[in-house]
């Protein structure tokens, strides 16, 4: 996904490997869908899906035209 900039991060296209802190926000742009995130915080192990889902909280989120993708 990154490869097809289709993820920005705080407002700026990225590439892999770029450094992500806590209060940065995600913009995903999925094939129905974009995705808006907030980095809450970072797992020290790893974490079940549903663990996972305490790092991170969901700011917006819309349906897209896949036209627009």
């Amino acid at each position: 996904m990154i490869s097809n900039n289709r993820v920005s991060l705080n407002g700026h296209r990225v590439k892999a490997g770029k450094d992500c802190k806590i209060g940065d926000q995600l913009l995903i742009s999925l094939p129905k869908r974009e995705l808006r995130i907030e980095i809450t915080g970072f797992p020290q192990n790893n974490v079940s899906e549903q663990a996972g889902r305490e790092y991170y909280k969901i700011l917006a989120e819309r349906e897209i035209s896949p036209a627009w993708y």
